[in-house]
């Protein structure tokens, strides 16, 4: 079956009573919440039915274009970790475009597993890279809270203090103490 957007819309056309009713849509409802929210419905009772339909509704479309526009497709038969040990397993089911750039992120010789990705994926990381280290260090600077100390200039210790002279930048290895 192909998932987009157009047969979802034809789909939610429809109440939630006539999907109950006929098989063939009853079918495709099942399909369509199975691939987009990747867990396995049950469709029993007419109540189940409608509790899919109005979860579809909500929530469906705006996932439905995350899977089908994406710009990476993993090769046939590839289940991923991000990092090992995690919880989460990726296929081309349930994979998205930052998810994609986050496995790639953890390690980019990754990128064999893939048999579509953009051209610009290696700036499409660096990028995120980048913008998590400035993140990382504006959090750091905002939690930072100056040191105010009093100095003793009589205790202060002059250890290689650079020199300018003619020549240009010359480092010396001078070490004086101030007497008391």
């Amino acid at each position: 079956m192909l998932f987009n957007a157009e047969k979802l819309n034809e789909l939610l056309a429809f109440k939630p009573e006539e999907i109950s009713k006929e098989a063939a849509l009853k079918v495709q409802l099942l399909s369509f919440y199975r691939y987009i929210f990747q867990e396995q419905p049950c469709g029993g009772c007419a109540n189940s039915i409608v509790n899919y339909y109005s979860k579809l509704k909500a929530e469906g479309m705006a996932k439905l274009l995350l899977k089908v526009e994406r710009d990476f497709d993993f090769k046939d038969n590839i289940c991923i970790q991000v990092k090992f040990g995690a919880k989460d397993h990726y296929t081309n089911h349930n994979l998205t475009n930052d998810i994609a750039i986050e496995i790639l992120k953890f390690n980019p010789k990754r990128i064999k597993l893939f048999k579509r990705f953009p051209a610009n994926w290696e700036q499409l990381i660096l990028e995120e890279k980048t913008t998590e280290k400035v993140e990382e260090k504006q959090k750091v600077i905002q939690e930072e809270k100056p040191v105010v100390k009093k100095v003793d200039p009589k205790k202060v210790i002059i250890r290689n203090p650079i020199m300018i002279n003619e020549g240009g930048l010359k480092k010396t290895t001078v070490t004086r103490k101030r007497k008391k």
